[in-house]
């Protein structure tokens, strides 16, 4: 009789190791799943990181441009004067728009 009490609690033995190895396969899974995601959100992440750094960088063309193009025959202060004139004329046309809203 000891021999079928031993087989039996062999039996439940490897049934509750299967279980748990099915469970830890699970989890494995699971986390194969999460880091295929993870991996694709990072591709994205850095796909615009480098548009957001190319448009800055045209930006800062264009700028540097129309920079090269204002103070071309202006002194400083003169450029400055300019500037801060078309900034307060951009921010009153954006409260404009906004209130328009």
């Amino acid at each position: 009789m000891k021999c079928g009490k031993e087989c039996e609690e062999l039996k439940s033995h490897i049934s509750k190791s299967d279980r748990e190895s099915g469970a830890c396969e699970l989890k494995i899974s699971n986390a194969k799943d999460r880091l295929v995601e993870c991996e694709d959100e990072c591709i994205h992440k850095n796909e615009l990181i480098t548009d957001i750094a190319q448009k800055a960088e045209n930006e800062i063309v264009l700028w540097k441009k129309e920079y090269e193009k204002q103070t071309g025959d202006k002194t400083l202060e003169q450029f400055r004067q300019n500037f801060d004139r078309r900034r307060k004329a951009n921010n009153t046309t954006k409260e404009r728009m906004r209130i328009r809203k």
